[in-house]
């Protein structure tokens, strides 16, 4: 029995030694490790069972369910299956009496086995010799307690001379090879651990090691390449050599203390490197303590920061910084506008809002460099000649602001300061300027406002101010006006009508009324459509109501063309009455439309969707129109008069009556304006001129209609020097279709009559 025991003991301690190393061999390779520690540990209980005691025929006694045990603890559910399958198939091979119950105790070894794995992994119990114990002695008790029920009466009372020596030495070493398995895996936890932590030490961030009394003990190699400082050089010394003199006694007061109550410390600090030169790092210290709970070393990593916060600073620059001058931004200047807001001072603030005169001028003629090297003389006389306290801002484009900080408490006197500042600025800009070699002169226009309310928005503060600048502008370059609430009023009321008339164009509320043309026996020859505005709530508008507006907000051209098209349908449905046989009708075409892309197709669309004779329609255009482009239009013009579409010039004499294009232009009619027949007939000049004009058409072959007749006296005078067409309210004032085609019917009936 003792050899027996002696022979398991040795058994064990030799496959302990071969499963140690499978660990190490295997632990990088997890499947293969599974595989070969189920064969291990089944040879384990193989070879135990190759050594047995035999306490009856067929009835063996050895440490297998010890091992298959700590096949299920350590190996999981595949390796123990895989050593408790090689272990039941050799002792069904060796066969006896008691073959199943020694399968049967080396599946409940393994069962208990994997139990408690899956407790220590639950946190139920710990791999500790204590928490084995008790499992491990029931292992081997129920396998006693299986071979007493195998063997006789008379064997069994040979029990205790082998149960207690299997029990001391089984249970024991069993403990042991639970105990050295788990040895070797922490180890190799440990090896990957400083293998880990090797690498990260070498990591990119720089690492420095010091004892309890800060000595630095290591280094890595990115702490070289940050601080400029070698190994050598700085172990044994302390890290008050890296300092930069720009942190107080209280910053290292407050970093000490966090680090000791704590045990950790992180932010940005200022150190020096080698070379002398400053730099920002982020840094982070922690505290080691040992087992008696006292700090045993300090470990600090380290990052350069420096690049991150220059680019920090240039992205700050750039986001509250003009890139050409180097001034404030918008942004910048609403956020000193709202400081000034929520201060408690008494002082009066303002600001100028400037804009150049002249300096797109510069910029089309002299290029963007030129233009931003005056911008940025523009920024260096302003910051000169104000205080300190000040802040000159660019807006973009050729926008500044300034802003003025105390300013007298009393509103009359701030607004004195506010205005004698503006006039000097006014005068420093108007100074020529100097760019290789050139003189440049470039004014401004100023708009002022105070800063009294303070319930306004910088923006709203800074919108007072442009539309003062605004109003400088329309009475003359290089003047200064103060806001005033009407000017806000007037914009709110121009912004209004603006979306009021894109309201009236989605709606088709813009429609033609038409003022007959008649000759000098008052036939009715053709009429001129007009626009009109049949406002919801306002009724008829003549153009005069909105035309402005129109105007500045581009959408003229959308109100021409539904005019445009609104004309073409009418003039089809009369064209299909006999009394309009020879009816023509007019239509003004804007400044910018006869330029547009796509003119002549949009044109002629509407043509052939209203299903108008082109030859009935006569497109009125200004003299002042053919000044922008007159080669384009004369090519327009021609192509459209290939279609049978008439032209004429409307307000003849008042622009740029030239004899040139009158000879390249395919017109057939000259419009005499309204100006020159107003003041008839007391006004000799104006019949002078249109007595030229009138020539002038004759030698051209041209048509001539006068517009504005609005007395006998004046038509008669027309038609004494060959005028002999009209368009006035003598004759007819703007109507509906209805009205005129009526008026139409009514002539044609009476001159049948007569």
């Amino acid at each position: 029995m003792l050899i027996s025991v002696i022979q398991q003991a040795i058994i064990l301690l030799a496959m302990s030694w071969v499963l140690t190393l499978n660990v190490r061999k295997g632990w990088y390779h997890p499947r293969l490790l599974v595989v070969a520690s189920g064969f291990w540990f089944g040879l384990a209980a193989i070879v135990c069972m190759l050594f047995p005691f035999t306490v009856a025929p067929g009835v063996l006694l050895d440490m297998r369910d010890g091992v298959l045990f700590v096949a299920g603890l350590f190996g999981g559910p595949v390796a123990g299956a895989l050593a408790t399958l090689l272990a039941g198939a050799f002792r069904f091979w060796v066969g006896g009496d008691g073959a199943p119950s020694g399968v049967f105790n080396m599946i409940l070894a393994l069962t208990l086995g994997l139990g408690f794995r899956h407790g220590i992994s639950r946190g139920w119990w710990q791999l500790r010799p204590l928490h084995l114990l008790p499992v491990v002695v029931l292992i081997y008790a129920t396998g006693l307690i299986w071979l007493a029920m195998l063997i006789t009466p008379a064997e069994r009372v040979m029990m205790p001379d082998f149960s207690w020596p299997y029990l001391l030495v089984g249970v024991p070493l069993t403990l042991g090879l639970a105990q050295i398995l788990k040895d070797a895996e922490q180890r190799q936890y440990n090896e990957t651990d400083l293998r880990i932590a090797a690498v990260a030490f070498e990591g990119f961030d720089g690492i420095l090691v010091t004892d309890a009394q800060n000595r630095i003990l290591r280094v890595n190699r990115a702490f070289t390449d940050i601080t400029g400082y070698s190994a050598e050089e700085v172990i044994g010394k302390t890290p008050a050599l890296f300092s930069s003199g720009q942190h107080d006694a209280a910053f290292y007061r407050q970093m000490w203390h966090s680090i000791r109550e704590q045990d950790h410390w992180q932010g940005e600090i200022c150190n020096r490197r080698k070379s002398g030169q400053l730099y920002h790092q982020w840094m982070s210290i922690s505290a080691v303590r040992n087992e008696q709970g006292k700090i045993s070393h300090y470990v600090a990593s380290m990052s350069d920061i420096t690049q991150r916060k220059e680019d920090a600073e240039r992205i700050n620059h750039l986001a509250f910084y003009d890139g050409v001058t180097g001034l404030p931004n918008r942004r910048q200047l609403n956020e000193c506008i709202r400081q000034y807001q929520i201060s408690e001072s008494n002082a009066g603030a303002g600001l100028v809002f400037i804009d150049l005169d002249n300096f797109k001028h510069i910029n089309d003629l002299w290029g963007l460099q030129t233009g931003d090297e005056l911008l940025t003389q523009v920024a260096q006389r302003l910051q000169q000649s104000l205080r300190e306290q000040d802040m000159v801002a660019r807006l973009g484009g050729d926008e500044f602001v300034v802003l003025l900080t105390g300013l007298p408490a009393d509103r009359t006197r701030a607004a004195a300061r506010l205005e004698h500042t503006s006039q000097r600025l006014l005068a420093l800009l108007e100074k020529p300027y100097t760019h290789e070699g050139r003189v440049l002169r470039c004014g401004a226009s100023m708009g002022l406002v105070l800063l009294e309310n303070r319930e306004l928005s910088p923006a709203e503060l800074v919108q007072q101010a442009e539309l003062a600048m605004y109003e400088a502008k329309k009475s003359g370059k290089g003047k200064l006006r103060f806001f005033d609430p009407h000017m806000q009023e007037a914009v709110a009321q121009r912004l209004r009508l603006e979306e009021d008339i894109v309201r009236g164009l989605e709606a088709e509320e813009f429609q033609p009324y038409f003022q007959p043309q008649f000759d000098y026996r008052g036939n009715m020859i053709g009429a001129e459509a007009l626009a009109r505005w049949h406002h919801p709530e306002r009724g008829i508008l003549a153009p005069g109501a909105f035309i402005e507006v129109a105007s500045a907000a581009g959408l003229m051209n959308r109100i021409d063309r539904m005019i445009l098209a609104c004309a073409c349908r009418q003039m089809a449905a009369w064209a299909r009455l006999s009394v309009f046989r020879d009816f023509s009708l007019s239509v003004n075409i804007g400044a910018t439309r006869l330029y547009q892309p796509g003119f002549i197709e949009d044109v002629l669309g509407i043509f052939e969707q209203t299903g108008v004779d082109p030859a009935c329609i006569k497109l009125e255009i200004t003299e002042s129109m053919l000044l922008n482009d007159i080669s384009t239009a004369i090519e327009r013009m021609h192509i459209l008069k290939q279609h049978g579409v008439r032209f004429a010039i409307d307000d003849f004499g008042t622009g740029y009556s030239s004899l040139l294009y009158l000879q390249k232009l395919p017109l057939d009619q000259l419009k005499i304006d309204q100006s020159f027949v107003s003041v008839l007939p007391d006004d000799g000049n104006s019949l002078n001129i249109i007595k030229a004009i009138v020539a002038m058409a004759r030698s051209l072959k041209l048509e001539v209609i006068a517009e504005g007749v609005e007395t006998d006296a004046q038509r008669q005078l027309l038609h004494q020097h060959g005028c002999q067409l009209y368009q006035g309210y003598l004759l007819a004032r703007p109507e509906p279709a209805s009205s005129v085609e009526a008026m139409f019917e009514h002539g044609a009936q009476a001159a049948s009559l007569h």
